[in-house]
């Protein structure tokens, strides 16, 4: 407690200054953001690719801009294999930490170098919002542990020998400070390095189980957060058994340190189990959304990512297990670094101010090509919407790394923007251009008078069907819902929907160049199995997976087709006889 204590007081000083730091920053953003380039330069110049491009010569932001193209992930696959082969100085100075492999969420996954600098910046991220915890959240400030699930990423190395893996975990062998603040969470070490996902959140949901007083629960983003409860509501039997027992039941398969270690950080608890039986064996307990305050009185909030597609999951998530538990979406952050803060963790609707010195942020229209103007943030028009362009702290240059944002306002002079999707999450059967974030609020519009709820969703253009040739272009919606199957009235909605949202779909559609949207429900669990199938045959760590809202393979479509829903399947077959 005291060890608790002191670190808490420090790290409350150290994001106090860090605060007034960054408020002083965003006042002069364009200057600060000058600075961090020149910074970039600098430590790229004397690289291979600060040859191959006279960064040396580059001395202020406009000479940068002028001289250096807008560039794209094909840019880089050259210099990322040759750090793969082990080559030192390649994007810039010395080796990097580790290659990062990206979700794959709008198209394959890419590897992305990571660096110390990365780390630290993103880390100082972290640091600055614990200020605005500490005022939005009073009891934050507390002597409560927390609970952060993860699951230990299955590294791979390159040629080179460097680690492969995600951005946010430290590779084997190195640190990221997260080892000496391990006692302020409610997991032993020894429960980060379980690679077997269930098993990984049983043991992180006992020692979570066991701490009445637990102050907040941490996790990447909102998807897991709700397989996490999902987890707990199907296993509450077998964990209330083990924290009873005090220790892990043989039916838990972890490797044998593992179980060592967690079963010497355990005691039989008897007491709290049968509390905890009791909130799970009533009638309503996973029910009216009030389950975490029952299971932990003093929780504080839960911080996750709520944005873009994770605003779907952060409804179930409330509706089903946290209620008016506040969750914070408090980074925006990415495989190429830190981006943003959200300073405002009590409001429902995240919006972040672009940090200043992150990385250097450039602004593409979004419904151009590629001789746009590009443009800098004090030329930015609040309620604009425009893909980012960065320049970061791991030698990728005026890269489009494919968010879209909009424009909500300005933080003295920095933007505030609202995440709204990936370039890639985009369906365009006729030149449409329909955004994942135009669909969603379309899909959200339909759902509203729908018998079933909405549980999850994919998309798919029928270019990828069998026999698409013989129809016009048409999208192929897959839903998972609560309840029955949706009527043929309900399904004609998501037509209707999609041509109130979207007045270019709605022109193609009156002119037949584009069919109806051809809509499929699926069976429960579907996109669980699908979630599962990709983390078994893809690089993509369970802490950074994100449901593709667009399939772009045969073999995806194809395998949630097979998830077709029984009686989806006989109108089907009535339909095909008549």
């Amino acid at each position: 407690m005291v060890k608790q204590y002191a670190t808490q007081k420090l790290l409350a000083f150290v994001a106090r200054y860090m605060r007034r730091r960054f408020d002083r920053d965003t006042k002069h953003f364009m200057k600060c953001q000058e600075q961090t380039l020149l910074e970039r330069l600098r430590a790229s110049r004397d690289s291979a690719y600060g040859r191959d491009h006279n960064l040396s010569g580059i001395t202020s932001l406009a000479a940068f801009r002028s001289s250096h193209p807008v560039t794209e992930y094909g840019h880089y696959d050259g210099y990322v294999r040759r750090l793969a082969d082990g080559e030192r100085d390649v994007l810039f100075t010395g080796p990097p930490r580790s290659l990062a492999c990206t979700s794959g969420t709008s198209g394959g996954s890419k590897l992305m170098p990571v660096t110390s600098s990365l780390v630290v910046n993103l880390v100082s991220g972290v640091l600055l919002l614990l200020d605005r915890q500490l005022v939005a959240f009073p009891g934050a400030g507390r002597l409560q542990r927390q609970m952060r699930p993860v699951v230990a990423p299955r590294w791979r190395y390159s040629p080179g020998g460097l680690p492969i893996g995600p951005a946010s975990v430290a590779p084997p062998g190195q640190k990221d400070g997260r080892e000496h603040t391990q006692f302020l969470y409610s997991s032993p070490p020894a429960a980060n390095d379980i690679p077997a996902e269930p098993a990984a959140v049983y043991v992180h949901l006992l020692f979570g189980l066991r701490d009445r007083e637990l102050g907040a629960i941490e996790a990447n983003f909102a998807s897991f957060v709700y397989s996490v409860f999902s987890a707990l509501e199907r296993d509450w039997q077998r964990l209330a058994r083990d924290l009873a027992a005090g220790r892990l039941g043989k039916d838990v398969e972890v490797p044998d340190s593992v179980r060592t270690a967690c079963d010497a950080a355990l005691s039989p608890e008897p007491a709290r189990a049968a509390e905890l039986r009791e909130i799970f064996e009533s009638e309503d307990a996973f029910r009216d959304g009030r389950l975490a305050r029952r299971v932990w009185p003093h929780l504080n909030f839960i911080t996750t990512v709520t944005s873009g597609a994770m605003q779907l999951y952060a409804a179930r998530l409330q509706r089903r297990y946290t209620g008016q538990v506040p969750l914070y979406s408090a980074l925006y952050a990415a495989t190429e670094g830190l981006l943003g803060v959200n300073l405002w963790p009590e409001e429902s609707q995240p919006r972040y101010v672009l940090h200043p010195r992150a990385m250097l942020f450039e602004f593409g229209e979004t419904a151009g090509t590629d001789g746009d103007k590009i443009l800098l943030a004090s030329e930015l028009e609040v309620g604009g919407e425009y893909e980012l362009i960065v320049t970061n702290r791991s030698g990728m240059f005026r890269f489009r790394m494919g968010d879209v944002v909009r424009v909500v306002d300005f933080y003295n002079g920095a933007p505030i923007v609202e995440f709204l999707y990936r370039k890639g999450q985009l369906l365009d059967v006729h030149s449409e251009k329909m955004s994942e974030a135009a669909f969603f609020g379309a899909l959200r519009s339909a759902a509203d008078g729908w018998s079933s709820t909405l549980v999850d969703y994919t998309t798919a253009e029928s270019v990828l069907l069998a026999g698409a040739a013989d129809n016009p272009p048409h999208y192929v919606v897959l839903l998972e819902l609560n309840g029955a199957p949706l009527t043929d009235d309900e399904r004609q909605k998501v037509d209707e929907s999609l041509c109130a949202h979207h007045e270019v779909y709605r022109s193609f559609r009156a002119k037949a160049a584009i069919g109806p949207a051809q809509v499929v429900c699926l069976r429960p669990g579907a996109f669980e199995r699908l979630r599962q199938h990709v983390l078994a045959n893809s690089d993509t760590s369970a802490l950074q997976f994100k449901v593709p809202r667009v399939l772009r393979t045969e073999s995806l479509l194809q395998l949630m087709l097979e998830e077709r829903h029984q009686d989806d399947l006989e109108k089907q077959r009535q339909t095909a006889t008549t």
